[in-house]
This record gives C-alpha cells, structure tokens and sequence, in this order.
C-alpha cells in the first residue's frame, strides 16, 4: 500500500501474543497474502462503487479491511482547505488500522470490494492466531518502508524523478498482484497523483509526455502506460541518474 497514516498503526501489535496464544508446534508458514485473504474471508463483503466514501475524518474505527479489488484512495484536507492525497490502497492491502478515530478520509477511485473485520474479530485473530499475528506484521513493516520513502520522495526528489518514483511503486504493486510490472494501471485521477506527489496536474502531464518522448515509456490509453525503460526510471526514482539528465526536472 501506497504511504498515509501509518506510525499510528504501531499500536495494533500489542506486543507479541500473550501466554493464551497458540504455542508449540505452529501452522507450516504460507504467504503472507493467503494468511490474510483466509482470515478476512471470514468477515463481511462490502462493495463500493467508484467515488464512493468508506469512512471520512473523525468517523469511529469500526472495522479493518483487506481489499480484495478495485483501489482507494486516502486523503485529508489541511485546514486551508488544501488537500493532500496520503495514499492509495490495492488489492491486498490492509486498511483501518490504527487508533479509535479515523485520521484521514477514504474514497474508492473505482468500484471496489473488500472483506471487512470487525474490530473485536480482528483483535481475537492477532491475539490466537499467531500467523495471522506475522501476516499483520509483515503489513505493517512493508507499509512503514513505504512511508519513509515517501517522505524522502516529497523532500529531497525532484518533479522528474517524484513521478518516476510513482511509476515505479505501481509496477511493484502489480508485481505483488501477479501482473505485468511493465503494463500498469493509473486508475486514480491527475489530480489525486497531484496531491500525492505534491505537484501540479500541468507538472505531471508535462513530465509523462517527456517520459514519452524520451523513450521510457508508452502510453495509448489515458490509464495504463507501457513502462518502456526500468533502467532509467529506476535511476530516476532512486536519484541516483546523472546529475545533468533533464528528465529528473521534466515537468
């Protein structure tokens, strides 16, 4: 999942499972996406369609949810009005983590479906189940990876390179799916990119179509582009190009 309010989520693990847990001999490991889609198969189906809203600010945290397809897309507003796009999740992404009030708004960017937990199932399953317990866990880490990098993105990376670090995260998205990581999907609005780069919806469609012309990638509809040069763009999105290409500034 794509960074937003996660430190808070520290608070789910409780520490490690107490003495009623599960001990002795445990399950043989599976993937960590199986342990959730096996637990969370167990609570509720909820669909939502595109633009539809999950939870707003300051709602009760009632429920945690996998998603099982479809993306959202989760934002706050500053208080001038501003808002600020602090993430998107995906397929296999766990949301609603964290403490007794939600932090920031979630929105589906498409019709969406994804099991939900409540909250007393979900602290029933991370307390007995401890491979659900390391699932968990392994979200949490891989979520708190991606929100240091974000933050080292919108400070220290340029236009250029904030965008291709973008395109680089959703390929890695569609690689844990099981797709193409070459042939993504953009399904969120410019301007959702915009407020998660921390750039204009102008700098961006600038800096695709010089991505474009330059060779790096292909795009023949308006969400999915072909990602032509990995090489490059991964030396974009780690800045680690030469200081003197004219893509890190594109835009």
């Amino acid at each position: 999942m794509f960074t937003f309010n996660r430190f808070e989520e520290l608070t789910l693990i409780g520490g490690e499972p107490d003495a009623g847990a599960p001990s002795g001999a445990r399950p043989m490991p599976k993937a960590h996406a199986e342990v959730l889609a096996c637990k969370f198969a167990t609570g509720a189906l909820r669909k939502i369609a595109g633009g539809q809203t999950l939870w707003s600010e300051g709602d009760a945290c009632g429920y945690v949810y996998l998603v099982r397809s479809g993306s959202l897309s989760l934002s706050e507003m500053l208080p001038d009005g501003r808002r600020v796009v602090l993430g998107f999740a995906f397929p296999g992404d766990v949301i609603g983590i964290g403490s007794d009030i939600h932090a920031c708004d979630a929105a589906a960017i498409e019709p969406t479906r994804l099991d939900a937990l409540s909250n007393a199932q979900y602290r029933r399953a991370m307390k007995n189940d401890p491979v659900f317990f390391e699932a968990v866990r392994g979200v949490i880490r891989r979520s708190l990876k991606s929100a240091q990098e974000h933050v080292v993105v919108l400070s220290r990376l340029s236009a250029g390179e904030r965008v291709a670090h973008f395109l680089v995260e959703l390929s890695e998205q569609m690689r844990r799916s099981g797709g193409d990581q070459r042939r993504i999907r953009i399904a969120m609005r410019r301007a959702d990119c915009a407020d998660y780069l921390g750039l204009t919806v102008e700098t961006i469609c600038r800096t695709l179509t010089a991505f474009k012309c330059a060779g790096l990638i292909a795009a023949d509809h308006r969400d999915e582009v072909l990602l032509l040069d990995m090489k490059h763009l991964t030396a974009l999105a780690t800045g680690e190009s030469d200081p003197g290409d004219p893509l890190r500034r594109a835009g």
